[in-house]
């Protein structure tokens, strides 16, 4: 009896670890998102999502070259019970070059985990900056 107590122990404390893993994964592919969003390096921002997925459409980086960001806030985090996928709600605020207007706009973004990989894939596009207010 004793030694199946400790294979399950041990179990759940691979099945801890492996979710640990994953939770900090998750927290530092979002965070590197954000700061390639702060910095307006969109091309490494787009980087994080799954380039093969033909419906996902997100603007070319480069026609971002005009957006400045001045605040990048995560308004809400929520991460699926199976630990495969999380949202976040995101607040940015920007403004354009020739335009010295503060703007600001939602952006929704659903991330899954790639369990082969090991890796977080953002499956929105970038953020819709004609859609501010």
């Amino acid at each position: 009896m004793t030694g199946v107590l400790a294979i399950a122990l041990l179990l759940s404390a691979c099945v801890s670890l492996a979710e640990k893993k994953r939770a900090v994964t998750l927290q530092d592919a979002t965070t590197g998102y954000a700061t390639a969003i702060r910095w307006a390096d969109f091309r490494r921002a787009d980087s994080y999502r799954r380039l093969d997925d033909p419906a996902l459409f997100s603007p070319p980086p480069e026609a971002l070259q005009h957006i400045r960001i001045t605040a990048y806030q995560v308004d809400d985090e929520t991460v699926a019970a199976s630990g495969d996928s999380a949202d976040l709600d995101v607040t940015i605020t920007f403004y354009v070059d020739d335009r010295m207007t503060l703007k600001s706009v939602h952006d929704h973004q659903h991330w899954h985990y790639d369990a082969p990989a090991g890796t977080w894939h953002i499956t929105t596009p970038l953020p819709d900056f004609r859609t501010a207010h």
